[in-house]
């Protein structure tokens, strides 16, 4: 077994405690995920998945404001409870995954590819570039997710679904066999976290 594929399976196994911890509320889950990003962050490095590596440092520095929302949030500083997404933060979410995702789409090719950037070369891209595309995709769906996670808003879980769909496919693209096993384990897992959310929340 190689260094990087020691280093996928660390985070993997990280990554499936923080979900579980997650799962139970646990505030302990932050700081795994800190631990879980890091090594990812290395992984995506290598697999030239940009936007993912980028995710996963934002992951680590927002981690600290998810732990104190989960710690101290809420009006009385008792830590948030679970509660419904409001229609128009759903609304307002839905139009900055779109925003992010452009952005990074437009990052990538200037980056990759050193073109201009302008609906052309952009759809260009995208045509031509699925995984990169996708991963763009998923990392805007990840952000939105992470702060609805960070305020216990239930349907968190369902955007994650979603997004591990996405990142699954990806990453088995990508030949990251061990991280697409832990996003098919993540798919299931955050089934279980919307029925114990729910189940809190009634």
């Amino acid at each position: 077994m190689s260094s990087l594929e020691i280093i996928e399976a660390a985070g993997t196994i990280t990554g499936i405690i923080c979900v579980w911890l997650f799962i139970r509320q646990n505030v302990w889950a932050w700081p795994v995920a800190v631990v879980s990003a890091a090594l990812f962050g290395v992984v995506f490095l290598d697999a030239g998945l940009y936007s993912n590596m980028g995710l996963q440092a934002f992951y680590i520095g927002l981690a600290f404001y998810c732990w104190h929302q989960w710690r101290r949030g809420g009006p009385k500083q008792a830590g948030v409870k679970v509660q419904h997404l409001i229609r128009r933060q759903g609304a307002v979410l839905g139009m900055l995954v779109l925003l992010t995702t452009t952005i990074l789409v437009a990052m990538l090719v200037f980056i990759t590819r050193g073109a201009p950037i302008t609906p052309e070369t952009m759809a260009a891209f995208i045509a031509s570039e699925h995984a990169r595309s996708l991963d763009a995709l998923a990392t805007a769906m990840s952000l939105a997710g992470t702060w609805m996670q960070a305020n216990k808003i239930l349907e968190n879980w369902l955007l994650w679904i979603v997004t591990d769909i996405i990142l699954a496919g990806v990453f088995f693209s990508q030949g990251l066999y061990f991280t697409t096993a832990l996003y098919m384990l993540y798919l299931v897992m955050a089934s279980l976290g919307y029925q114990a959310w729910r189940k809190d929340l009634r």
